[in-house]
């Protein structure tokens, strides 16, 4: 029984804990403070490498108590859809209004209830990471054609 479990396990998940250890340890080989105290070039790899050990982690145990199975291959196909239409409008429409758009759709084709509800997430998410990026964090950001959010 046990034998069984063990060889049902999600080997996507054991790759991702393996690559999470390898990127922890390599960025634990880095400083985790600069030279003026503030944070090192190690403290955003070490927190990935952590992120990644504890999400696929999670993966790996679930896996034991319950196989993992192949989803849909139409959800797989808008994904990939939703992925592709992002890069191709990303420069032509800007962040915002692509990753807005792109969110709503994702959230509402995948998801039964509360649509309405789930399309104003994806518009303030989009909005939420464009201010944590470009305004917090400086990160410049592929403009929109109007220049609105400039």
């Amino acid at each position: 029984m046990l034998v069984s479990r063990l060889v049902s396990i999600d080997p996507l998940a054991v790759g991702f804990f393996a690559l999470g250890g390898f990127l922890l340890y390599q960025a634990l080989q880095l400083s985790m403070r600069s030279l003026d105290g503030g944070p090192g070039p190690g403290l955003l790899p070490a927190a990935l490498g952590v992120l990644m050990l504890v999400f696929s982690g999670r993966l790996l145990v679930a896996s034991v108590v319950e196989p993992p199975s192949f989803g849909s291959l139409v959800r797989l196909g808008i994904m990939v859809a939703a992925l592709v239409v992002f890069s191709l409008a990303l420069d032509r429409l800007g962040f915002l209004l692509t990753s807005a758009a792109v969110m709503v759709v994702l959230l509402v084709v995948f998801n039964n209830a509360q649509r309405a509800a789930l399309a104003a997430l994806g518009v303030v998410g989009a909005a939420a990471t464009y201010g944590l990026f470009y305004v917090l964090l400086r990160v410049p950001l592929p403009p929109d054609p109007w220049g609105l959010w400039r």
